[in-house]
């Protein structure tokens, strides 16, 4: 679904949990806004608002089991997850290569 310049999508996801490393995998559901550049005062004018930089924004995180509940994620997880997407999602608007 697109709205403006987000995109709903989601992602499969291990996170890496616990002292024994224990893997859990997970549905990420996020929201993806693409950069844009904020208003200008007429062509190559003053800027009237900041430019926006790409972002990701975390819905939801679901497990990937029988219970298919949804689960918490630390910010450490959430920073991980948000690079790991921004940098899928960037490749994705690079021009194909022939």
């Amino acid at each position: 679904m697109l709205y403006g310049f987000a995109m709903n999508s989601t992602a499969q996801y291990t996170l890496t949990r616990g002292e024994d490393d224990h893997e859990v995998p997970v549905t990420v559901y996020y929201v993806f806004h693409k950069a844009r550049q904020g208003s200008r005062d007429g062509r190559g004018g003053l800027k009237l608002e900041p430019d926006e930089p790409a972002h990701c924004e975390i819905e939801s995180v679901t497990r990937n089991d029988s219970a298919n509940e949804d689960i918490e994620i630390t910010p450490g997880e959430r920073r991980s997850i948000e690079q790991e997407i921004g940098e899928i999602e960037h490749e994705k608007s690079l021009p194909c290569e022939s």
